[in-house]
């Protein structure tokens, strides 16, 4: 353990008297990482301010990773539900082969899930929470409102 700083870094006046004295210890067992140290007498006061410079890298940030999503927005899922109730099954159901249904059934499905949600790319970070979809925004800020306003007849009652 090496002590870096090793001028004084406190003045005080006793009557006619200066009194030097370090009173900022700082002890490290990394002394290589410090290019160079010093005190800073150019302050006001009694304590005076240290200055490192230190020798080493600062990692950058981890990059964020793009990851492929299918936008399950509101909007998409209307569509896709309108398009259902609407769309015509009846080849489907007039297969008498279960494999051959499902099989259709499940091309139908594919193909039309991959036209009404559609895939986007976002940027994902580990620190950080997701940012939530608008449409979960705007959720969230209805029910604010709705519980507003239920307090309030609450308090009226």
């Amino acid at each position: 353990m090496v002590q870096i700083i090793q001028n004084y870094t406190r003045v005080a006046k006793k009557g006619n008297k200066f009194t030097y004295s370090t009173i900022d210890v700082i002890i490290t067992n990394c002394y290589a990482d410090f290019e160079n140290s010093s005190v800073l007498t150019d302050r006001p006061g009694d304590h005076f301010a240290l200055k490192f410079e230190l020798n080493f890298k600062v990692e950058p940030p981890p990059k964020f990773e793009k990851v492929v999503i299918n936008n399950y927005s509101n909007n998409n899922i209307k569509a896709f539900q309108t398009y259902l109730a609407n769309s015509d099954f009846s080849s489907i159901y007039a297969s008498t082969n279960v494999e051959q249904a499902m099989s259709l059934l499940d091309s139908f499905l594919n193909d039309k899930h991959s036209h009404f949600f559609p895939q986007k790319i976002i940027k994902k970070h580990d620190k950080f929470i997701y940012q939530p979809s608008q449409d979960s925004l705007n959720a969230i800020k209805t029910k604010k409102k709705l519980h507003k306003k239920f307090k309030s007849k609450l308090k009226k009652v």
